[in-house]
């Protein structure tokens, strides 16, 4: 239900009346909805042997990070800014997060731990890009995780989205001057090619069966412009950014 009515706000621009509702929102909200984030990273701390509650809560993980995006798309809240700190040791806990039950055989549908971690690299490129003067001490381990994902992760469609959020990333962190200079070495640059680009603009099974099934759909996908996240698209947003 919060997200729901908070949710509406991310393509809204600012007006008085916005952000009356938002401080309200802010005001009455951040607090309770830490202190909920953190019994929640207690419950599956302490669960993490229960197939069954380690499903639900990341099922909840996932809205509890959506939400942390809702409250911050406008502007900074004060209550997380006091407590960015923990809050992104939350974020790189969850994004390093590796757990067999949370497994899923399904090669094409995400699973929860995909699902968390995809809504917590758009979380991070929100805040890389609105609030890096708050955040920037943060982000380089988030760099080196993404990196270390984006290597290891498989080619299964149940990735995509995932490793097109993770690429989104990296490329809004190659904006900024000082973290780009981190690409600005030709050995880095062979691996980012070898390792990253090339492997997410391949054509696997699944692209050549869609291709052959639903032609306009496949090349609509890759166009500039559109709303789809496709590998091919943010390795090629993140090459063209280096």
């Amino acid at each position: 239900v919060a997200h729901s009515i908070f949710g509406r706000w991310r393509p809204l621009f600012r007006s008085d009346e916005l952000y009356t509702e938002v401080n309200h929102v802010l005001a009455k909200f951040t607090q309770p909805f830490l202190s909920s984030w953190q019994s929640l990273d207690a419950y599956i701390e302490s669960h993490s042997n229960d197939k069954e509650a380690l499903s639900k809560a990341f099922a909840e993980l996932d809205l509890i990070i959506l939400l942390f995006y809702d409250l911050s798309c406008q502007d900074l809240p004060p209550v997380f800014e006091d407590n960015l700190q923990g809050i992104s040791g939350l974020l790189l806990k969850y994004l390093t997060y590796t757990s067999a039950l949370l497994q899923t055989d399904d090669e094409t549908e995400a699973g929860p731990l995909e699902n968390t971690k995809a809504n917590i690299f758009e979380a991070l490129t929100l805040y890389v890009g609105k609030y890096y003067d708050d955040f920037g001490k943060h982000v380089q381990s988030f760099v080196e995780s993404s990196w270390s994902l984006l290597t290891t992760v498989g080619p299964e469609p149940k990735n995509d989205i995932l490793i097109s959020k993770a690429l989104l990333f990296l490329t809004s962190i190659c904006r900024i001057p000082e973290q780009a200079q981190a690409f600005n070495n030709e050995e880095i640059q062979r691996q980012v090619i070898e390792k990253v680009v090339l492997p997410n603009i391949a054509l696997r099974d699944s692209d050549v069966e869609m291709f052959e099934d639903e032609p306009i759909e496949f090349i609509r996908r890759d166009l500039e412009g559109s709303d789809s996240e496709t590998r091919r698209r943010a390795a090629s947003d993140f090459l063209r950014e280096l």
